[in-house]
């Protein structure tokens, strides 16, 4: 069984490519919606290199990310869409000869960091949360 083999960060390659020092919401969110074609090509680069999976451009899609940016919770879902599409068509048009995996992310929640005691819910809340971004 050949190794799998998974794409760089990709919300960072974002910000490269836009050679500013964008937000990490903006590049995360906006780019899936507002300029598909960078998100896509940026997916399409790990392809060509060889990757046999892309991540999903939605890290920092959270409860918290949406409630920092004055973004209404409702759009949670629509954003994380817009990123997995982004993902598939660049998995489409990829020229791989088997076909690429397309994985979803799950970040840390509450806090843009994985230090627990910052994460200010219950272990219950972080279980309702991750199940309505993996629907």
């Amino acid at each position: 069984m050949a190794p799998l083999v998974l794409d760089g960060g990709t919300g960072h390659e974002l910000k490269c490519c836009l050679g500013q020092a964008a937000s990490g919401f903006y590049s995360a969110i906006r780019l899936n919606e507002d300029a598909p074609e960078l998100v896509e090509g940026v997916h399409a680069s790990f392809l060509a290199a060889g990757c046999s999976a892309v991540t999903t451009n939605n890290f920092v899609v959270t409860r918290a990310a949406l409630a920092r940016a004055g973004v209404e919770r409702t759009r949670l879902g629509p954003l994380t869409a817009a990123a997995v599409a982004r993902a598939r068509d660049a998995v489409a048009a990829s020229c791989a000869s088997t076909r690429p995996l397309v994985l979803g992310a799950l970040p840390p929640l509450g806090a843009e960091c994985y230090d627990a005691s910052l994460v200010p819910v219950s272990v219950e809340q972080l279980v309702e949360e991750y199940r309505e971004l993996a629907a």
